[in-house]
């Protein structure tokens, strides 16, 4: 482990998620499409995208964003026997990130966002203006430390503060893009969306 991160049961990657969020993170990987397209915003120790790496098809595309260096993040996603997918270093929130990103991506739309990055209430609200528009109709948004309510899987679940912020930031930002998106579901701390329109 590295510090307290447990590691997955799919690719002994560390990381802070837990099982039954890593297994709707994998269930979602598997119905990316071919040649498909998966942005991981916050990537840290590499858990999520060794769970994209090993579970969407070969011919999709996943490219991490993070503000930190991360070295750990390919060591393990090595040591998993996986290839470390490219990263770009730098803030989400930031324009010319995201105009980096564009630059790869040119023209296709994403079809599952993962956001798991800054977990402030303008931090998340910045990443969900950004990054949402160049989610396709059909495509996935899943957010991770979300505050929701306890679970039969989780009934003593205290959720942290900035899981506030969190849905905080949810809440204002589908106040803004009208009925654009539903909710599929909530797992523990995992929410999960689709774009509709």
């Amino acid at each position: 482990m590295i510090g307290d991160a447990p590691r997955s049961p799919h690719t002994r990657v560390p990381g802070w998620l837990e099982n039954d969020e890593e297994n709707a993170i994998v269930e979602n990987a598997r119905a990316i499409p071919e040649y498909g397209l998966a942005i991981n915003i916050g990537v840290e120790y590499g858990r999520s995208m060794s769970d994209f790496v090993k579970y969407m098809p070969a011919t999709a595309k996943v490219y991490g964003v993070d503000i930190a260096p991360l070295e750990a993040y390919t060591k393990n996603l090595l040591e998993a026997k996986l290839d470390p997918p490219p990263l770009i270093p730098g803030n989400s929130a930031d324009p010319d990130t995201l105009k980096l990103v564009k630059k790869l991506i040119k023209t296709r739309s994403i079809d599952l966002l993962f956001i798991d990055g800054d977990h402030s209430y303008n931090g998340t609200l910045a990443d969900l203006n950004i990054w949402t528009p160049l989610v396709k109709v059909g495509g996935k948004l899943l957010i991770h430390d979300v505050a929701v309510s306890a679970s039969p899987e989780h009934p003593t679940h205290v959720p942290h503060e900035l899981h506030h912020d969190v849905k905080r930031a949810i809440d204002v930002w589908k106040s803004q893009s009208g009925d654009n998106w539903q909710v599929v579901k909530a797992v523990h701390t995992l929410l999960i969306l689709e774009r509709i329109h």
